[in-house]
């Protein structure tokens, strides 16, 4: 399944990480399954008449990123998350890997997510979800697997 998600917050963080910025207390990264900008602006057209209009116009800083994979034109959880947690494209299925071919074969080469940035400088991370915390999109920010079936993989 084709999922468009929508990164309201990845840039701010990224730069936090790297920029030495003012200390910020908290940053909260919302990903909305499906939230891609029409699905935005039909939530406002339902909700106001107009397609400016939305909560996400109130945000300071907003920005948006492609998460398609590097096998498919159609990119799945997996894939996705994975390029939102760590700013590189891989295969559809992979977590946390970025899928290099290589002559025959393919490798894999272990990323670092965001999450895995703020953790090393000492921030505090905490992931909530409505999916299981084993699935493709939370596992994105931690997880470093071939496959996103192999949930007891991701749980380690």
């Amino acid at each position: 399944m084709m999922r468009k998600l929508t990164l309201l917050a990845y840039f701010i963080l990224a730069s936090l990480l790297t920029a030495g910025a003012q200390e910020v207390k908290n940053i909260i990264l919302l990903i909305g399954d499906g939230m891609g900008q029409g699905a935005v602006k039909m939530q406002s057209l339902h909700l106001y008449g107009k397609p400016e209009i939305s909560y996400f116009s109130y945000f300071p800083v907003s920005t948006l990123c492609t998460t398609y994979s590097s096998s498919s034109a159609v990119t799945d959880s997996a894939a996705a998350g994975t390029a939102m947690a760590t700013g590189v494209k891989t295969y559809n299925g992979v977590l946390g890997l970025q899928a290099v071919a290589s002559g025959k074969h393919t490798e894999f080469k272990m990323l670092t997510s965001i999450a895995e940035k703020a953790h090393a400088k000492g921030m505090k991370i905490a992931l909530v979800t409505q999916d299981g915390l084993t699935g493709a999109t939370p596992g994105a920010f931690y997880a470093h697997v071939r496959g996103r079936g192999e949930a007891a993989k991701i749980a380690r």
